[in-house]
């Protein structure tokens, strides 16, 4: 028998329900039920992909949950599953944000895949890769804060970025790019000021100091 779009949507939600629960999971350091309940959302979302592969909300929960599953696998030293979760929700953030380049909610979710992507590259001392990476999810960021001001989010996408690709400069002995870099973060600082938390302003002092 069919089911209902709304059938699929109630799945898709009790995935986000789930995605939710591993969140809790792991904040209390219960990191084996985390995967399972990670393995039950997977197995749901993929249900609803089989019957309707171009699921809209399904790829965004399932590129959610792999993403998520990606960190805590690389934190417990699985590092092969945590870039094959990894690799999977970057191409699916890709085709969301080409399917809809309209939506900023991919946009950001895209960037945030490169961001990831810029981390395991510099693990392996990809540095030049891994700046890359950071620089590209600044393109997908940067023109939302432009568009939406007053939404801290993009802000804090963007400061957390930039600190990431300083670090990668850090890394990479790269002094040019970096003072660039870090002269944006100081004009982004300046500019959401009102908003800068004490901890993202004496991580902006750190950073600063080091380079």
């Amino acid at each position: 028998l069919q089911q209902r779009p709304e059938d699929l949507e109630r799945i898709v939600g009790k995935a986000n329900i789930l995605t939710n629960l591993c969140v809790a999971y792991k904040n209390l350091g219960r990191s084996s039920e985390a995967l399972e309940t990670y393995s039950e959302a997977i197995v749901a979302l993929r249900g609803v992909l089989k019957k309707v592969p171009a699921h809209s909300s399904a790829l965004n929960e399932l590129a959610l949950v792999r993403h998520d599953q990606s960190t805590l696998l690389q934190s417990l030293g699985h590092k092969d599953q945590a870039l094959e979760a990894h690799q999977e929700a970057f191409d699916i953030r890709r085709q969301l944000q080409q399917r809809y380049p309209e939506y900023p909610m991919y946009r950001t979710f895209l960037a945030r895949s490169h961001r990831t992507q810029a981390f395991y590259l510099q693990l392996d001392r990809k540095l030049d890769a891994s700046l890359k990476e950071h620089q590209a999810a600044l393109t997908l960021i940067t023109p939302l804060i432009e568009k939406f001001p007053d939404i801290y989010d993009y802000q804090l996408d963007v400061i957390n970025t930039l600190i990431g690709a300083i670090r990668v400069c850090q890394l990479a002995d790269n002094a040019k790019d970096g003072r660039q870099l870090l002269e944006q973060l100081a004009n982004r600082a300046r500019a959401g000021g009102a908003t800068l938390t004490e901890l993202e302003a004496a991580t902006f002092d750190a950073v600063a100091i080091r380079l």
